[in-house]
């Protein structure tokens, strides 16, 4: 169902920036039909580009459209980054919804909004179009080498604790170790890795190994993989560096 179809002269009254659409175009309920509301001209470029550039090119307009309007009281950018993400597993552009697009806007927070008002009061499209294929681009490059860091270090993991712990060594335990940051015992007692009794002794022999550390939390004890911890919460720019 249509939300509201707005003229470039008419404003959502709940927007924090005036809505300056194309003519003609539908906001509508779902996402799908947002995207499909923008039209591309299809003679801009090749078949192949323009069936991956369009959908790009589509969520661009939709994340406009949905911070012009501006539904919440709070939580909108964060909202919104996560319907991008969703847009792309929709057209199928993404297996899982891995891209995410938050550090590149937060670093060029000041560009971002320059682009936004830009197109609410001067209707300029193209360069806020340029600035999200931008970031998908970045994003990409960057998820990329994320992505092949978690692997070389699963796989040195591995190889680590076949090394040092032959009888704790499992293709299962190391998957259980990267699922998350973190592990319980608990976590291998659902893996049928092992009980509970053999699962913390299994817990403990890597935490001396130096391959995870332990926290309490409340009563309970978490172990983690700091150095998969690391690779998320920084990820790599040019080479990988697992040693800490």
């Amino acid at each position: 169902h249509a939300v509201r179809m707005f003229e470039t002269d008419r404003y959502a009254p709940q927007s924090k920036f005036p809505v300056a659409l194309p003519d003609g175009m539908l906001i509508a309920s779902s996402i799908d039909k947002q995207a499909d509301g923008c039209k591309l001209d299809p003679y801009s470029a090749p078949p192949v580009i323009m069936s991956i550039a369009a959908p790009l090119a589509k969520l661009a307009v939709i994340h406009y459209q949905f911070e012009a309007i501006h539904p919440f009281a709070d939580g909108n950018g964060r909202t919104g980054r996560i319907l991008n993400i969703l847009y792309l597993v929709h057209r199928r552009l993404l297996d899982l919804p891995i891209l995410y697009l938050s550090r590149y806007i937060i670093e060029n927070k000041p560009a971002y909004y320059s682009h936004l008002r830009n197109i609410t009061e001067r209707e300029e499209w193209e360069p806020w179009v340029l600035f999200m294929l931008e970031a998908l681009h970045q994003t990409s490059i960057q998820t990329l080498r994320q992505i092949q860091a978690i692997r070389d270090l699963m796989s040195n993991t591995a190889r680590e604790i076949r090394a040092k712990l032959p009888k704790v060594y499992s293709k299962e335990l190391v998957e259980v170790l990267f699922n998350r940051p973190y592990c319980k015992i608990g976590f291998l007692v659902d893996a049928k890795i092992a009980g509970r009794q053999t699962a913390s002794t299994y817990l403990k022999s890597l935490e001396a190994e130096g391959v995870i550390s332990s926290a309490k939390i409340g009563r309970e004890t978490i172990y983690v993989n700091r150095r998969h911890l690391k690779l998320l919460r920084k990820p790599p720019v040019d080479g990988i560096d697992i040693s800490s």
